[in-house]
């Protein structure tokens, strides 16, 4: 099945569109306009993964939450996104990508730039398709 018919079998509607770019990294101190849309992605994943889904725009479920943003600059589309729980020890909480987006090496690219940021970090949980990220392109957090 390809990324397309995947999309519409399990209802993912399309990216997440805004009248300007959207920021690389975000948090709770970001703007509402940010959030809301990163929301919606985690709410695809929740669909696609059969995952539950409790978080919401309170500045509480965005407490020690940083997210990496990804984008189509073109269009000021955000088409995805990985979270880091930074509470205690540092982890990859979830990552999702537009199916339109995906295999386009958007985390690989980021991988540097994520282990700068936040030294040493695990992936929480690892689905099929995230470990097999991890092995195939010899990935590790720090």
């Amino acid at each position: 099945m390809n990324d397309y018919e995947d999309a519409r079998l399990k209802k993912i509607i399309r990216p997440q569109v805004s009248r300007k770019p959207f920021p690389v990294w975000c948090n709770d101190k970001s703007p509402v306009w940010v959030r809301r849309p990163i929301i919606q992605l985690r709410r695809y994943l929740a669909i696609e993964c059969d995952y539950g889904f409790s978080w919401d725009m309170s500045d509480e479920g965005w407490k020690n939450t940083e997210i990496r943003t990804f984008t189509d600059n073109e269009h000021h589309w955000l088409i995805g996104y990985a979270a880091f729980d930074t509470e205690a020890a540092t982890y990859l909480s979830s990552a999702w990508i537009h199916p339109f987006y995906r295999n386009r090496g958007f985390l690989k690219s980021a991988w540097k730039e994520l282990v700068a940021r936040f030294g040493h970090f695990d992936v929480d949980m690892p689905n099929k398709a995230m470990s097999a990220f991890l092995r195939d392109n010899h990935m590790q957090a720090a």
